[in-house]
């Protein structure tokens, strides 16, 4: 209770084929409907989105899937790498499906106010190394002494690649990324979950309240 009715995966760092996707739809098919949740990258919205569009095409309001794409990550903001696609989907992730879950005790499908608030999280990565495909070397190589900022989940390039720093130095650094960002949630001083989940925010709060941790977050 409280996560995903179904998880549809593809081979390692690809996409699942729209056949397996729509085998889930149809399985968990109801009168109320499927909210499907995409992390943003290309061949994931590509497939996710056409098997959603003819999984509806003989449905009403009602019975029909919605696509909510979560798209996180700030690290490309500003550079061309970031144009087109748009920002990848990341950690953030998990936060934007509990709460979507949360909401859906309160509201109907038809009606689910989420895709207005998963932009209102972000995030930034940290590697210290490359990550492998099994049976392949690394997708890039770092020296012991590097570390790259903002790499994707498939191991696609990151913002920066700089000497290796001590847990508080990279902890600053990323903190300065996520207030540097044109998401207005992330600026400085800026409590996001009043200002931006309004009338949602006790469910945010439920949430948040189950992690242990404060439902109101401020940088300063």
């Amino acid at each position: 209770k409280g996560l995903l009715s179904a998880a549809v995966c593809g081979n390692i760092f690809a996409s699942p084929p729209t056949s397996h996707i729509t085998a889930a739809l149809e399985d968990l098919k109801s009168k109320h409907g499927v909210i499907v949740f995409v992390i943003n990258y290309t061949g994931d919205r590509l497939n996710f989105g056409l098997a959603i569009e003819r999984f509806n095409t003989h449905r009403t309001t009602e019975g029909s899937a919605r696509m909510v794409v979560i798209s996180d990550d700030v690290a490309l903001e500003g550079r061309q790498e970031g144009k087109g696609v748009g920002r990848r989907g990341l950690a953030g992730s998990m936060f934007i499906m509990k709460v979507g879950w949360t909401l859906l005790e309160e509201f109907t499908i038809a009606a689910f106010p989420l895709e207005g608030k998963v932009n209102l999280f972000g995030t930034i990565g940290v590697s210290m190394s490359a990550c492998s495909i099994p049976g392949k070397g690394p997708m890039f190589k770092l020296s012991d002494e590097e570390m790259e900022l903002g790499l994707g989940i498939h191991g696609e390039p990151g913002c920066e690649r700089t000497s290796l720093k001590t847990a508080k130095e990279v902890a600053d650094l990323l903190l300065k990324r996520l207030e540097q960002s044109d998401k207005k949630c992330l600026q400085k001083g800026i409590s996001f979950t009043q200002r931006y989940f309004g009338k949602y925010i006790n469910y945010f709060e439920k949430f948040i309240g189950n992690l242990g941790i404060f439902a109101d977050i401020i940088f300063s």
